[in-house]
């Protein structure tokens, strides 16, 4: 046989630190399942080298696995660089060499750049180095070996060159002509202990100095490197059609179809020719035509969505394959040639299918999510947002560390998609799926999550910890504390004073101890027992679990037992509320309508069937019964004794104000006055408005009134919400100045806790509606009411047949008192918080801190340094304080936790459940989406909008000053204050959505809102 003459060689430098434990770099294993090795032999098998593995760290490995190499050894290897690797290989002048670091993979094509490139010396660069990948740490951009490069020369290599005067990053890959090698085999002979700490592009610098050129070849995205998985991903997988089939014979916990994947323009030169082949791979089939585009699944814009798919398309129909395929190409927005067009068998009557992260989309949580649909039978209405009963399901990715169990079929998707993250080694993946009646887990597409993350330096170990601390503590909260009765306990974020709805479900410090200070304490216990409830004063309503406020959902159903109810009976009702909430746990922000007897409605006898059914004798509830109608008795006849001590607390507020207190000593004054005379009774005239309310319901339900004159009472409602509106309009008109409508309403702010949130005193421009809007041109009035004679005699009857001891007009006054009095009390105490909030800003202003510093101290840091005083700089100990709650903030919006928490399991995993949303008046409305969401305040052009917030809180009644045409809380229950503003303006509005729709909807185009048949859907 004839020998063969080598022209070139390749010098592989694998003799430095290993990349993962204790496995060499070059045998490190691809998203492929190829070694890096493979890579690299196969980017030069074209030039038919010979190979030179130059090693020390496990260099037999190596050569077991590639005998075919010649090897030579750095006996140095642990305490030397590469240039002392390259003097330990065997350098020929005669040949040209080829020099690649063993860490690194590149493509034929980059081989073929470097082998035609000019110049003694020629090195592969990458000038987009910097941003090379997402979350690059500066770091690793320190110690990349970097370069300046000027029209394709390298003006400057190796360690002295500076990251600011870098303008390229070497790649590990470079040719050396013989020329140039004859010069290193001089150096090596002459000079190679100056060396021993130099790296290659050092010793290409000395080259350089000796008047050799060294030209550049530019490879950006075409390599990558170990240090990065990400890098090393993005490398490997390719378009949508190309990952899938790299994959497909690779995967053993789900299956990848077989596929025809072609290019736009053989689609337009050989038409006749793909669709033939799509018939012979899938004759008589039903197909699915993906798009395959280079503009999405990549990795700095997805795309997912944007572009088209076609399902159900038959096979055999060349006119329905060709006009679906158009369809696809048509959606793209490049009109490159190089796009592809993938086509795929439909998977059949799945039972269940959906798209999966394994990472959150939010901040990059550790936590699998999955968006999926087990009732259609379709693949496409999660993708497609269609879908009438999606779910999502919630695992932390260590769920198999615990005892944590999954049911069938989330189990097999998660080990489908945990096999496709380490077949990627890349675990930021979205992958849409579905799985048949055999368990099959099929993988439609797979692409990575592009979402920037800013998230805390905190690792997956780290999260281990923290659940497992929540978990212990949800356990450790099971015992009863004294006065509490029930043999459990469960949490929720809406029942009760529903902290999800007024701070949100990861507040900021400052707003969560403030709320806590004002309400959840002790406030709402001592207007449980004053209002007639059982004593639980010595127990918090709130428990906070990795910083998510959670009501004590056994606590707060404890203050609502009547106080002279006997402990036997008392626990017996707890039992069976918790228990009840357990079974409907969509109930969670209606506890006080659908789960508690609280108060004697027009419906007792009809409602408390559920407890006969549930084994309570009738003496019981009649016990229940007589204690309810002595609480109810009182409750008529006290409101008004209620709001005489919000007088108080609007006296005592301008004389802290005008003190000579300290900014903190007048926060303290401020806090004291509102707990007294702001909070307390605010929180008995809240009582008094829910008893309205469902007197109010339950009238209609037992046929006393109509739907129709409910809805008009509301309407007649003049609250401050409708003052609010008024005021704004004459201030619009010029008939009020703007000075006297901020004096009385400047307080308010879309956050009412958060010192964050511009109150409207600092935004007025933003919050006042557009002098524009016609509507607000004409004066606005409050619609009139009267209930016919007909409801008044039911009412009447009704009444004196409860033994209230209450006439019709009395009970009206109640009903109207009582509810425009809750939120004039909210109104008023708010003026304590936002002053309180002020002065808090004034001493950061004083002490050097801004308020998104302030927001993330407790409200007790500051009562206690002005309490105690402090030796050192203020600002010193307080912005330590700071950013300690900044982390910890920061950590709680990763964590993902269920609205109910009924067991230590639920903060592993959970589904979200579905929400039976508080529909608001009776009307039809069709409107563009307008979402408030991450920005409160937004572009004013608000008007015929339907509007998403996130929290039904009173700070957002300016949004009724524009004419909006519909309103979407994400949290908030049937008598929340925005429920209840909603009512009064006849506003269609959906209160309380709940997590999984009002992410869907909130991303719609048009919808409409249908509150009589209690429906909502995507227009577009």
């Amino acid at each position: 046989m004839k020998n063969i003459t080598k022209t070139s060689s390749v010098i592989l430098l694998g003799a430095g630190r290993p990349y993962q434990g204790n496995i060499p770099s070059s045998l490190h294993q691809t998203p492929d399942s190829r070694l890096v090795l493979d890579w690299i032999i196969d980017a030069f098998s074209d030039l038919n080298p010979e190979w030179h593995f130059v090693g020390g760290f496990h260099l037999e490995e190596i050569a077991e696995k590639f005998p075919s190499l010649k090897y030579s050894i750095n006996p140095a290897w642990q305490t030397t660089r590469t240039a002392e690797s390259l003097f330990s290989a065997p350098i020929d002048a005669q040949l040209h060499h080829y020099v690649s670091y063993t860490d690194i993979a590149f493509s034929k094509d980059v081989v073929q750049k470097m082998e035609q490139a000019k110049g003694d010396i020629v090195v592969a660069v990458d000038s987009n180095w910097q941003g090379r990948y997402d979350g690059r740490t500066d770091t690793d951009i320190e110690i990349a070996e970097k370069l300046l490069i000027s029209d394709g020369k390298a003006i400057a290599l190796g360690s002295k060159v500076t990251k600011e005067e870098a303008t390229a990053e070497f790649c590990g890959l470079a040719k050396i002509t013989p020329a140039a090698a004859e010069k290193i085999i001089a150096l090596r002979a002459t000079s190679r202990s100056l060396f021993r700490q130099s790296g290659l592009l050092d010793l290409l610098a000395a080259l350089k100095g000796e008047g050799l050129q060294i030209n550049a070849v530019e490879i950006a995205g075409n390599w990558a490197e170990l240090n990065a998985t990400q890098d090393l991903a993005r490398y490997v997988l390719g378009t949508k059609s190309e990952t899938l089939e790299r994959l497909r014979p690779i995967v053993k916990k789900s299956k990848i179809g077989d596929q025809v994947c072609f290019q736009v323009g053989d689609w337009e030169s050989q038409l006749s020719d793909q669709i033939a082949r799509i018939q012979t791979q899938f004759p008589g089939k039903l197909l699915a035509i993906r798009s395959s585009s280079f503009d999405e699944d990549g990795w700095s814009t997805a795309n997912a969505g944007v572009f088209e798919s076609v399902i159900n398309v038959p096979a055999n129909d060349d006119e329905e394959l060709k006009k679906a395929i158009d369809q696809v190409i048509t959606s793209y927005e490049s009109s490159s040639l190089e796009n592809q067009v993938l086509v795929q068998e439909m998977v059949d009557s799945p039972v269940l299918s959906g798209v999966a992260f394994t990472r959150t989309i939010r901040s990059g949580a550790p936590y699998y999510v999955i968006n999926y649909d087990d009732k259609s039978g379709r693949t496409d209405t999660v993708t497609g947002g269609n879908g009438e009963d999606l779910k999502t399901f919630i695992a932390y990715r260590g769920y198999h560390k615990t005892a944590s169990n999954i049911e069938a079929p989330l189990e097999d998707v998660l080990s489908a998609i945990g096999e496709l993250e380490e077949l990627v080694n890349y675990d930021l993946l979205d992958v849409e799926f579905a799985v048949t009646k055999d368990g099959c887990v099929h993988i439609f597409q797979i692409r990575p999550i592009t979402v920037q993350h800013v998230s805390p330096q905190i690792t997956d170990s780290q999260f281990d910890d923290l659940l497992e601390q929540a978990k212990a503590k949800f356990e450790t909260n099971q015992s009863s504390p004294p006065n509490v009765v029930g043999d459990r306990n469960i949490f929720g974020i809406m029942p009760d004073w529903n902290p999800a709805e007024i701070v949100g479900t990861s507040p900021r410090k400052l707003a969560l101890s403030l709320y806590c200070n004002l309400v959840t304490d002790n406030v709402w216990a001592i207007q449980r027992e004053e209002f007639g409830y059982r004593n639980v004063r010595s127990n918090e309503l709130l428990k906070v679990f990795l910083g998510h406020p959670y009501v004590d959902i056994r606590a707060s159903f404890n203050s609502f037992i009547p106080a002279d109810l006997n402990d036997e009976l008392a626990r017996k009702l707890v039992n069976y509320y918790i228990d009840r909430l357990i079974k409907n746990p969509h109930l969670h922000d209606k506890v006080e309508f659908d789960i508690l007897f609280t108060s004697l409605t027009f419906c007792f006898e009809e409602d408390n069937d559920r407890l006969l059914e549930d084994n309570f004798s009738k003496e019981e509830i009649n016990e229940l019964k007589e204690q309810l109608i002595e609480i109810t008795r009182k409750a008529l006849n006290r409101y008004s004794s209620d709001l005489d001590n919000l007088e108080i607390l609007e006296q005592r507020r301008g004389t802290v104000l005008d003190s000579d207190l300290s900014h903190l000593g007048k926060v303290i004054a401020l806090l004291d006055d509102c707990k007294k005379w702001g909070t307390l009774p605010f929180a008995h005239l809240a009582r008094q408005a829910f008893i309205a309310v469902s007197f109010l319901k339950s009238a209609v339900k037992a046929n006393l009134i109509s739907e129709q004159e409910h809805s008009d009472f509301m309407r007649s409602l003049k609250t401050v919400a409708e003052r609010f509106t008024e005021d704004s309009a004459l201030v619009v008109r010029g008939e009020m100045k703007l000075d006297k409508f901020l004096e009385q309403y400047g307080h308010l702010r879309p956050g009412s806790y958060e010192i964050t949130s511009s109150s409207y005193a600092e935004n007025s421009d933003q919050y006042l509606p557009n002098k524009d809007n016609d509507q607000l041109k004409s004066e606005t009035t409050t619609t009139p009411f009267s209930w016919s004679k007909e409801s008044v005699n039911r009412i009447s009857n009704a009444l004196e047949e409860s033994r209230l001891n209450i006439e019709f007009e009395q009970f009206n006054a109640f009903l109207k008192g009582a509810i425009e009095g809750r939120e004039y009390a909210k109104f008023v105490f708010s003026r304590n918080l936002s002053a309180a909030l002020d002065c808090i800003s004034e001493f950061g202003f004083e002490i050097g801190l801004d308020q998104e510093q302030l927001s993330h101290i407790s409200i007790q840091d500051f009562i206690t340094y002005q309490e105690n005083g402090f030796s050192g700089n203020p600002k010193d100990w307080f912005n330590e304080k700071s950013k300690a709650g900044k982390e910890a903030h920061e950590i709680a919006q990763m964590v993902e936790l269920p609205p109910l928490l009924i067991s230590s399991s639920d903060i592993i995993k959970f589904h979200y459940p579905k929400n039976q949303p508080n529909f608001i008046s009776l009307e039809k409305i069709e409107a563009p989406v307008k979402d408030l969401t991450e920005n409160t305040l937004g572009p004013r052009a608000l008007e015929g909008m339907i509007i998403f917030i996130p929290q039904a809180d009173p700070g957002f009644d300016w949004l009724f000053g524009h004419s909006i045409a519909g309103l979407v809380t994400e949290y908030g229950g049937a008598n929340s204050h925005m429920a209840i503003r909603a009512a009064e303006f006849g506003l269609p509005a959906v209160i309380g959505l709940g997590e999984v729709s009002y992410s869907r909807y909130r991303n719609a185009e048009i919808i409409e809102l249908d509150c009589a048949s209690r429906k909502i859907r995507i227009v577009r």
